[in-house]
């Protein structure tokens, strides 16, 4: 039986239009199995897979290329594998998995969790966006993303409020209201590009907005 032959699993139909963002493989044997986090390439909505039963497991450091096709391969009677993961026919093998089932998973629920046997170090973070000084991150072992800091940005903002303090100390309300209001300013630009990115990536913020 040729690929062409097998249909797409229904979990994910439209999987050539998502990319790999992370995988996370934990246990051993029959009882391996691998979380996959993809995102949509339009919407940037992130959905999590796991794969159970997991053999013939490869993932290449390279960026994908070519679209990725989650196959029902039940058809082929093959010996506990019913799911399987590549590209494209005749496209280079970029991603390549095997398993015995496949389902959807909180793509909140951090690691480690009970039972599992890998450790935080284990598993990957989710890059949501990296397109400016403040990536937003889902961190494997939190449940909602975070931004990540550049370190020239996080000492300014530093340098900036221990102005506006000195400011205080010294009577000095304009120079303190000035400085606070751009340390303010920046915080807000931050925000906005958080509460956008967890927008179009489907996830919920951890506050509710005031």
């Amino acid at each position: 039986m040729t690929r062409k032959m097998d249909p797409d699993h229904p979990i994910l139909p439209d999987a050539w239009k998502h990319e790999i963002v992370s995988f996370h493989s934990a246990g051993d044997g029959d009882e391996r199995y691998v979380d996959v986090a993809l995102r949509h390439r339009e919407t940037k909505v992130v959905t999590c897979l796991r794969f159970l039963g997991v053999r013939d497991v490869s993932f290449s450091d390279a960026p994908m290329s070519h679209g990725l096709e989650i196959l029902d391969v039940r058809g082929r009677q093959l010996e506990g594998v019913a799911v399987q993961v590549s590209n494209f026919e005749n496209a280079p093998d970029q991603v390549r998995l095997l398993a015995r089932d496949v389902l959807k998973i909180d793509r909140t629920e951090p690691y480690p969790r009970a039972g599992d046997s890998a450790s935080p170090s284990d598993a990957f973070a989710i890059v949501l966006d990296c397109t400016s000084n403040q990536a937003v991150v889902k961190m494997p072992t939190r449940k909602y993303p975070g931004v990540l800091l550049q370190g020239d940005s996080l000492r300014a903002l530093h340098d900036d409020l221990s102005e506006a303090a000195a400011a205080i100390r010294a009577r000095d309300p304009n120079s303190a209201s000035e400085a606070l209001d751009d340390v303010l300013q920046r915080l807000g630009d931050v925000l906005d590009h958080y509460e956008a990115v967890l927008g179009r990536a489907g996830f919920d913020l951890p506050y509710s907005r005031a």
